[in-house]
């Protein structure tokens, strides 16, 4: 069916129907001299003006469009808030509004709309998945009183609802390979750092700064002070974006949780943070930039191995690179990724699959997990931190 053209689209099925009355009463009136037939026409041809004079008088009016609250989680509900006025001195006639959220559209009915007395209305959203819904732009659907003429007029913006990822209280890493001086201190002894962990003989060839004179001279003999490395600690973690290593979308969804479930603990412990999905990449943001990033991160095609030499490159400082992936992924993958990472970077390589138990296996600079659902995350952090320090 051919698409009629833009100038028609605003006349209804009502008023092309009492266009094509004035022109076949004025036919008749001309041609036939009937002049019933003029009365119908001139009639028609009032209502079409006036409802062309409706249509094209200014009606200002402004929506301002909100979410309360501004991020929500995956699985709970947030509400679109909606606030209608009228922008000049002349009321605006219960305008239809036509709000738009995700894929649904949402019309609303407003009552007049009064210069200095604003609307309030709301719209209750439940069931979010995780992703970043628009809202809006709110567009009024408008028509005169006969229903001859229909346009509408865009009286908002768009703003955007972001839905954070279902996410699991987990414990804490462990201690940490390298820390601050606000945190644990680590195994590494260096002597020249800021916290001070103890006194040892003097070497020759120590600096002769570090010398303790009041041990040494109560010793008689020369005594230094060793320190504990104090660098910080950084946790990057690297989801695969690459489609073909999931068995199933679902298992994208647990490796996303599972990433932010980690990333929000290591926020807590201190630890810096880093994350690099696909083209999205965040270093140096806190816990929410990473969140929000998890909001808008989709299945794509980047190799897990380049990913994780690009994280690398995003955080050269990082001290454990966790991978998350799915359960298609190659079984080479863990061996590959640990060849690429410096020797002082551990690695801890999160498989999610549903079909699969849940496991946490490998040497202590490769660890592997394999997790079928998000709630047992807490339980296999729980066995990884037993057997190794973050």
């Amino acid at each position: 069916m051919a698409r009629l053209p833009a100038a028609l689209t605003v006349v209804t099925p009502a008023g092309r129907s009492i266009l094509l009355l004035t022109v076949a009463s004025y036919l008749v009136d001309t041609f036939g001299g009937w002049p019933v037939f003029q009365l119908i026409w001139v009639s028609c041809l009032m209502m079409l003006l006036v409802a062309v004079v409706l249509a094209v008088l200014p009606v200002r009016a402004v929506v301002e469009l909100g979410v309360a609250p501004r991020r929500t989680v995956a699985g709970e509900g947030a509400r679109v808030l909606v606030e209608a006025r009228s922008a000049s001195r002349l009321p605006v006639p219960g305008p239809l509004l036509d709000v738009p959220v995700g894929a649904r559209e949402h019309l609303i009915r407003l009552p007049m709309l009064r210069p200095g007395h604003p609307v309030h209305r709301g719209i209750e959203l439940d069931g979010l998945r995780r992703g970043v819904v628009p809202v809006g732009p709110a567009t009024a659907r408008r028509t005169d009183p006969l229903g001859l003429l229909r346009w509408t007029e865009r009286w908002s913006g768009a703003i955007e609802l972001l839905v954070l990822p279902r996410m699991v209280r987990v414990e804490s890493l462990g201690g940490g390979a390298i820390s601050d001086q606000e945190g644990t201190p680590s195994d590494e002894i260096s002597m020249s750092d800021l916290a001070f962990h103890a006194l040892r003989e003097y070497v020759p060839g120590d600096d002769l700064r570090h010398v303790h004179w009041r041990s040494s001279a109560k010793a008689s003999k020369l005594f230094v002070r060793q320190y504990h490395d104090t660098r910080r600690s950084h946790l990057t973690v690297v989801i695969d974006d690459y489609r073909d290593s999931y068995r199933d979308p679902e298992d994208f969804e647990t490796a996303v949780s599972a990433a932010a479930s980690i990333a929000a603990r290591a926020d807590r412990d201190g630890v810096e943070l880093s994350l690099l999905c696909g083209t999205h990449a965040v270093s140096g943001r806190g816990l929410d930039g990473v969140l929000d990033a998890c909001c808008r991160i989709q299945p794509g095609d980047t190799d897990p191995a380049m990913a994780a030499r690009e994280a690398l490159r995003l955080a050269p400082d990082t001290s454990w690179l966790v991978m998350l992936t799915g359960g298609q992924v190659s079984e080479q993958l863990a061996g590959r990724l640990r060849a690429g990472l410096p020797p002082e970077v551990s690695l801890l390589l999160v498989t999610a699959d549903a079909t699969e138990a849940t496991l946490v296996t490998g040497p202590e600079a490769m660890r592997l997990m394999t997790l079928r659902t998000l709630d047992e995350l807490p339980r296999a952090i729980s066995a990884l931190a037993r057997t190794v320090q973050l």
